[in-house]
């Protein structure tokens, strides 16, 4: 995505209060961009709780550019479960 639109989206996520909603801020640009893994890490940072986290990969996944460097997601991820889970969505995609 290109960056003035990233910035946007990612105002757009700041903005919203509940994490539902920044979910579905997060699917109406997916429907629509694509992302670098670099910028789906910003993502994953901004959500508070391991779940959405998850789900930000789970919609981003299928639109990423650059899947070779997936693998530094995992680093954004406390939880050997929570990473596991990751690397499930991210094989699902092919990567």
């Amino acid at each position: 995505m290109a960056k003035p639109r990233f910035e946007a989206m990612l105002r757009a996520l700041n903005n919203e209060g509940f994490s539902q909603n920044k979910l579905e801020v997060l699917e109406q640009a997916a429907a629509t961009g694509y992302f670098r893994v670099a910028q789906l890490e910003q993502i994953v940072k901004i959500l508070s709780f391991s779940a959405d986290k998850v789900r930000a990969v789970e919609v981003v996944a299928p639109h990423l550019t650059d899947p070779q460097n997936a693998f530094s997601l995992y680093d954004d991820f406390c939880f050997t479960s929570v990473k596991d889970k990751v690397r499930k969505i991210l094989r699902s995609n092919g990567y």
